[in-house]
C-alpha cells in the first residue's frame, strides 16, 4: 500500500505540473508558479514521511481492514484518479492544434468523475445511513464543482474550426445528448446544468431511499417491541427540509450560471479580437466568483443593518441574495422550512427564471447547427492507402516458393 500511494502520487504531482506548465504561457508567471510548486512538494514531502513512519510503528496496514474505511480509501483513489485524468486531458488540449477538439475529451473525464461520485455515494450508503443534513452538505460540493466548471466552459471561444463542424452530430437525438460533449460555450452551460440537475436528483434518490431502509427498521422494531397497535407513533424524519436544501443548492448556481452565460454572450464572445487559448475561461470564472462574493457579502451587511446593527440574527428576505445562509436555514432542522420554501418561491424562483429560461434557450440554439459536409480531399486524405506489390515480391509468395 505505501509504494502504491506513493506511486500513484507521484504520478498525480507529475500530472499536476504539466497541467500547470501547458496552461501558464508567461514566463515570469511561469517562474513564481515553479516556485510555488517546489515549495508544495517540500510539504508534501514532509506528509509523505510521516505517514510512512505512521504505518511502519503506528497501526500499520489495520486501517485499510475497517469496514468503514475502504469505501473512503476508494473515494480518494476516485477523486485523486480523475482529477489526475482530469488534468492530463486539459494539458493535452492545451498544447494541441488550434483547430483540434479541446472540450470533447474534457467534458468526458468530467462525466466519470461524477459517476465515479455516485459510486462512492452508494458504497458509503451501504456502510450505514447518512446524517440527515449531510445531504445538502453534499449537495453544496456539487454545486460548487460544477458552478467552477460550468464558469469555464461558458467562458470557452463560440467560433469552432471547420474541422470541428464537420464532427458534430447529425440526428436530432444525438445532437440533444452528444452534442452535449462538444466544443460550445452554449453546449458547456447546457452540460454544466445537466450534470448538476442530475446530480441532485441522484441525491433526492438516496434521501427517498435512506428514508425507506430507516423506516422499515423502525417498524420492524416496534412490531417486535410494542405491537402493531403504535406502528404510526414514530414521528417521521423532515425530508421536505432536505428536499429543499438541495434544490436550492441546484437552483442558485444555474441562475448564477445563466447570468454568467448571458454576460459572456454579451460581452466576451463579441469582441473583436480573438483571445488566447484559455484566457476567456480565466476571465469567466473569476468574474463569476468575484460577483458571487460582493453578492453574498452586500447581503450579509444588508442584513445586519437591517436588524440594527446585529440585534436580531433572524433570516430574513434580503438574505436571498446569500446562497449559504440560505441553503443552510433551509437545510437545518431549526430553520423554519414552510415559510423559507414561500419566500424562496416568491421572491426568488420567479424573477429567476427569467433569466434561466432565455439562457438555455439561447444555448440550446448551438444544439441545432448541423455537421458541415466533409470535401473530397479530406475523404481521400482519410483512407488508408492500399499498398500493392509487383507480382512475386509479397510475404506470402516468397514464402510459397520456399515450400
Amino acid at each position: 500500500w505505501g509504494v502504491a500511494i506513493g506511486v500513484s502520487c507521484s504520478i498525480c504531482l507529475t500530472i499536476l505540473g504539466l497541467f500547470l506548465g501547458g496552461v501558464i504561457n508567461s514566463r515570469a508567471m511561469g517562474i513564481g508558479i515553479s516556485v510555488l510548486f517546489i515549495l508544495l512538494l517540500g510539504w508534501l514531502f514532509v506528509l509523505w514521511c510521516s505517514f510512512v513512519s505512521e504505518v511502519l510503528v503506528g497501526r500499520g496496514l489495520g486501517v485499510f481492514a475497517v469496514l468503514g474505511a475502504q469505501p473512503a480509501i476508494f473515494g480518494l483513489f476516485a477523486f485523486f484518479g480523475s482529477t489526475a485524468a482530469l488534468l492530463l486531458v486539459s494539458a493535452a488540449s492545451q498544447i494541441s492544434f488550434a483547430a483540434d477538439n479541446q472540450a470533447t475529451r474534457i467534458r468526458v473525464t468530467m462525466l466519470i468523475q461524477q459517476l465515479l461520485f455516485w459510486a462512492f455515494l452508494g458504497m458509503m450508503l451501504q456502510i450505514g445511513p447518512f446524517h440527515i443534513e449531510a445531504f445538502w452538505v453534499l449537495a453544496m460540493f456539487i454545486g460548487h464543482y460544477w458552478l467552477v466548471m460550468g464558469f469555464l466552459m461558458i467562458g470557452e471561444s463560440p467560433r469552432r474550426s471547420r474541422r470541428v463542424q464537420r464532427t458534430l452530430p447529425q440526428t436530432i437525438f444525438m445532437r440533444s445528448v452528444a452534442g452535449l460533449l462538444m466544443p460550445g460555450p452554449g453546449r458547456g452551460f447546457l452540460f454544466a446544468m445537466a450534470m448538476l440537475w442530475s446530480s441532485g436528483g441522484v441525491l433526492l434518490g438516496l434521501v427517498l431511499f435512506q428514508e425507506q431502509l430507516m423506516l422499515a427498521s423502525y417498524r420492524a422494531e416496534m412490531l417486535n417491541s410494542f405491537g402493531p397497535g403504535n406502528l404510526f407513533a414514530v414521528a417521521p424524519t423532515n425530508v421536505w427540509k432536505i428536499f429543499n436544501a438541495i434544490n436550492a443548492c441546484c437552483l442558485y448556481p444555474s441562475l448564477f450560471l445563466s447570468i454568467g452565460y448571458l454576460c459572456a454572450r454579451w460581452r466576451l464572445h463579441r469582441g473583436r479580437f480573438e483571445l488566447a487559448s484559455g484566457i476567456g475561461p480565466a476571465i469567466s470564472l473569476l468574474a463569476g466568483f468575484i460577483a458571487i462574493g460582493l453578492l453574498s457579502l452586500a447581503a450579509v451587511v444588508w442584513h445586519l443593518s437591517w436588524t440594527n446593527y446585529g440585534g436580531r440574527s433572524d433570516y430574513s428576505v434580503v438574505c436571498l441574495l446569500n446562497w449559504y445562509w440560505t441553503v443552510y436555514e433551509m437545510g437545518s432542522r431549526n430553520g423554519n422550512s414552510s415559510s423559507l420554501t414561500d419566500v424562496l418561491l416568491v421572491f426568488f424562483l420567479i424573477p429567476s427564471s427569467v433569466l434561466i429560461l432565455p439562457a438555455i434557450v439561447l444555448a440550446s440554439r448551438e444544439l441545432l447547427q448541423l455537421p458541415l459536409a466533409i470535401p473530397e480531399r479530406v475523404v481521400i486524405d482519410q483512407q488508408k492507402p492500399v499498398q500493392r506489390l509487383p507480382a512475386g515480391e509479397s510475404i506470402d509468395e516468397i514464402f510459397g516458393e520456399l515450400r
